[in-house]
């Protein structure tokens, strides 16, 4: 499945939200404007599919860095479960814990039984949905479309 979200559009602003790191401290979206930032709403840790799309993220992690993105994984699981499927996986970047869901809801990627739809944003540096796949994108794919935003300045 590929279509877009029914409650989020390309050229909106992404629904701002702070949610609890594993370590206790406060992530902030609104304090990534100036970034590039990729959303990655993910049904669940250690799951096959999760862990291969978030490893593929982390082995290309030289070339997302390189392009000014800061990736962000989110979904229901609570931040113990983060903290050892993130150890063990050894992804360098954060897991949110949105145990409420509503981070998901407000993205319209909060699927059936509190689960999220498999839902990745790319959001410019002024904080504005650029781009949205359902599924697990091509990390090219991914790149690809920063690159294009960069020759849009």
């Amino acid at each position: 499945m590929r279509g877009q979200p029914d409650s989020l559009s390309l050229g909106q602003s992404a629904p701002l939200f702070a949610a609890k790191l594993p370590n206790g401290e406060t992530f902030h979206l609104e304090k990534c404007r100036g970034n590039f930032v990729l959303l990655v709403f993910y049904p669940g840790d250690f799951t096959p599919i999760c862990t291969s799309q978030l490893c593929l993220l982390r082995d290309c992690w030289e070339e997302i860095q390189s392009a000014g993105i800061l990736v962000v994984g989110l979904n229901p699981a609570p931040h113990a479960l983060h903290k050892i499927f993130s150890g063990i996986t050894r992804l360098p970047f954060p897991l949110l814990s949105d145990a409420s869901g509503s981070i998901a809801q407000s993205y319209g990627c909060r699927g059936k039984f509190g689960s999220n739809v498999r839902t990745v944003f790319l959001l410019d540096r002024e904080g504005i949905v650029a781009k949205i796949w359902r599924g697990k994108p091509a990390v090219a794919e991914i790149l690809e479309q920063v690159r294009q935003l960069e020759n849009r300045l």
